[in-house]
């Protein structure tokens, strides 16, 4: 059966597309992805909430999707990354990727996002994703599947942050600076990560990467627990 090879050659994959629909699934029953008050109680992420020490808004809102187009178009991306990127960083590093980078970006949007705002996708997961590509992108042209993989992943990446921008203009809660973070964090973990498949970079470059991530991190949950919610 397919299904069965793609669950061996793509386990993590697999399972976020599962866990997504299953989320997907839970936010209709309980009254639509679009209500604000759904992906409020389902751990949407809002400042004052994260201020008052509800951590998991950082991470939840991965799972969680704001309308049909924004869970189609996301899960259709990391299908696409999945299929091509699972394999060149091992499992448990695009696992690692998709959700310290998804945190990440998260983090951006806590620090810098109105205090209005509340805010869901795994598009930060996914641009996550995209940093692994731009950075790897010179060992994947060994691949001769780069040309396709190359195109697929640009024009993907390229109508996500138009659908974003269309949705921020028409009032939307889709964090375009959820984006921009998980693109950043996406990059410096592919450079502390590694790949099995690539020549990697010297240990001092991966720690002072590492040191990076962990330090601006920092910074960004400082920055928006400072900031006030009034």
């Amino acid at each position: 059966m397919k299904y069965k090879y793609y669950l061996r050659q793509y386990p993590v994959t697999a399972l976020l597309l599962i866990v997504t629909l299953i989320m997907y699934i839970v936010e209709i029953v309980m009254g639509g992805s679009t209500h604000i008050e759904v992906l409020y109680n389902l751990g949407g992420l809002t400042r004052a909430d994260v201020q008052l020490g509800q951590w998991w808004r950082l991470i939840v809102p991965i799972f969680l999707h704001i309308g049909f187009q924004h869970i189609l178009f996301n899960m259709l991306t990391l299908l696409v990354f999945g299929i091509y990127i699972e394999p060149f960083l091992g499992s448990w590093r695009f696992l690692t990727v998709y959700l310290l980078g998804g945190i990440y970006g998260n983090l951006v949007s806590f620090a810098f996002q109105s205090n209005q705002t509340i805010s869901a996708g795994a598009s930060s997961s996914i641009f996550a994703l995209f940093g692994v590509f731009v950075l790897m992108r010179r060992a994947l042209i060994n691949s001769n599947q780069y040309q396709y993989l190359s195109g697929q992943i640009v024009s993907l990446a390229v109508i996500n942050i138009v659908i974003d921008i269309i949705d921020n203009l028409a009032g939307g809660t889709i964090s375009i600076l959820a984006h921009l973070g998980g693109f950043v964090g996406g990059y410096f973990l592919s450079v502390v990560l590694g790949s099995p498949q690539a020549k990697n970079y010297q240990t001092w470059q991966r720690i002072l990467a590492a040191v990076f991530f962990v330090l601006t991190a920092v910074a960004l949950y400082s920055y928006g627990m400072g900031k006030s919610v009034v």
